[in-house]
């Protein structure tokens, strides 16, 4: 058996099989490629990447020899899924040494731009690595393949994509049909046809969906086949990175984070030459007028407290309705007698972030979960003045941030 991912495709000589054996694998070699301009090549290219691999000798980056292979994309947000075996195992197993290691991908063709890959998680047991392109903000998500792990009738027909190390560096795809069924627990699956070096952790598809990824080829007499990891074996490990097998990845960015409490209170500065008497002021929180995203109505909120000493009486704002972030909003202040005092008022939101929980099949949609709270605090300065009507009004507009 050898792996895909090698330049040259080494044939391990074995014993002749039956003549009942022979002329089913003959059946199966026969299995043709697909064009590269048939119906399917333009997305497979969208989403399968030409992986090359390179080690630090300590001096140098050199080129890994088995280090050419194919890997292909598994989520918007930029997640590929490859086989180990097309880097040093004993470096990317050990996260302190997979800095030594560079892993570089170029999608649709050997030829299109180079981007180097993170190495996220090399599974433990299966022949997998989980690497992820660097996303630009600006970027429009990738494109990538939906997985599957119902593989489970016999003599299934699947189709395997990649770059042969001998091309000329554009996508090939291979077909053929599964030798057995694949029961669970069986780690390999075996399709009858072979594959050139360079296919190592391609795509295996049934009915446009990933089934598998591809592990090794091998000819055993004049049997010539190739073996690939079943999704399902991998499904677990996966959802570990928020990749679900069956549904819809989770969405790249969170749910919107809401405001979902707002304390009001303030204080005075300096002398108030009037503290004795006290006076009332009234606080109206809120956003814009017609903004149902802020509140329910064009209602805002308010309270009144008796200023005598430094500090107002702090309000939480009743039957608010919680609204997302950022956004614009304000805070109008009056006061029913005017006195020279300098004052501020201070607004305390508290912003909920949430996160993707599970995917419902019934409502097309994920479930949002509360994740955790943090409170912001704006302050507003304003300065009222004895016997002044037009200074015993404040209004000041502001935005709610959202969480960092």
């Amino acid at each position: 058996m050898a792996c895909v991912s090698c330049e040259t495709n080494a044939r391990r000589p074995l014993p002749l099989m039956g003549p009942l054996v022979l002329g089913v694998a003959a059946f199966f070699v026969t299995a043709p490629a697909l064009a590269q301009d048939g119906p399917d090549a333009d997305y497979m290219r969208l989403r399968t990447v030409a992986i090359s691999v390179q080690y630090y000798d300590g001096q140098d980056w050199k080129t890994y020899p088995k280090g050419l292979g194919t890997g292909f994309l598994v989520h918007p947000g930029g997640y590929l899924l490859t086989a180990k075996h097309v880097a040093p195992e004993e470096r990317i197993s050990d996260p302190k040494q997979r800095s030594s290691v560079r892993v570089l991908g170029r999608i649709g063709d050997r030829s299109s731009a180079e981007m180097e890959l993170q190495i996220v998680d090399v599974h433990p047991q299966r022949d997998a690595m989980l690497l992820k392109f660097h996303r630009e903000p600006d970027r429009k998500p990738f494109e990538y393949f939906e997985l599957t792990d119902k593989l489970t009738l016999p003599r299934l027909q699947v189709s395997a994509a990649g770059f042969p190390a001998s091309g000329d560096g554009t996508i090939r795809i291979m077909t053929g049909f599964m030798t057995s069924d694949l029961p669970e627990g069986k780690q390999l699956g075996e399709v009858g046809v072979r594959l050139e070096g360079g296919f190592s952790g391609g795509p295996v598809l049934s009915g446009g969906k990933v089934v598998g990824l591809v592990e090794s080829s091998s000819t055993y007499g004049q049997r010539e086949t190739f073996n690939f990891v079943p999704i399902r074996s991998l499904s677990s490990w996966l959802s570990d990175h928020a990749i679900v097998v069956h549904d819809p990845p989770r969405p790249i960015n969170p749910p919107p984070a809401r405001v979902v409490d707002m304390v009001v209170g303030g204080e005075t500065h300096g002398e108030n030459k009037d503290k004795d008497r006290g006076f009332q002021v009234h606080v109206h929180a809120g956003g814009p007028r017609g903004n149902e995203n802020m509140v329910a109505s064009d209602d805002h909120y308010s309270y009144g407290g008796t200023i005598k000493d430094a500090a107002f009486p702090t309000v939480r704002l009743a039957n608010l309705t919680s609204f997302e972030v950022p956004t614009s909003g304000y805070v109008w202040v009056a006061a029913s007698q005017h006195h020279d005092c300098e004052c501020s008022i201070f607004v305390n939101y508290t912003i909920q972030t949430y996160k993707w929980g599970s995917y419902d099949r019934n409502t097309k949609k994920f479930n949002v979960l509360p994740d955790r709270q943090t409170t912001r605090t704006l302050k507003v300065p304003f300065h009222f003045y004895r016997g002044d009507e037009d200074t015993g009004k404040f209004r000041t507009d502001f935005t709610f941030e959202g969480a960092n």
